[in-house]
């Protein structure tokens, strides 16, 4: 009978749990489609940080000719999204090419 009661408390417990987690689920995405409609009308990009070290590294990629291995890089270093990088590498890849023609 005990062992009965436990199981019922258990999972009971799991299920405030699992009902708090959807709801705090559900409370991010509110708040993710609200950011986006922000970020989309004032036409503001989020963007991180790329220290010194991690632009040369990204640069000496480029002049490698190892464009998709330094958005990779940029991706796996500050976890920006794949368009985010790309257009930061393509930026600096202009520049390199304007800098060394």
């Amino acid at each position: 009978m005990d062992r009965n009661i436990i199981i019922l408390i258990i999972l009971g417990v799991y299920m405030l749990i699992n009902g708090s987690i959807s709801n705090l689920n559900r409370k991010i995405d509110k708040l993710n489609k609200r950011l986006d409609k922000l970020l989309e009308h004032s036409d503001l990009a989020v963007v991180e940080t790329v220290d010194k070290e991690l632009e040369e590294k990204l640069i000496q990629l480029l002049k490698e000719g190892k464009k998709v291995k330094a958005v990779k890089t940029l991706r796996d270093e500050i976890d920006m999204d794949l368009i985010d990088a790309k257009e930061y590498i393509d930026g600096l890849d202009e520049t390199l090419k304007k800098i060394f023609p």
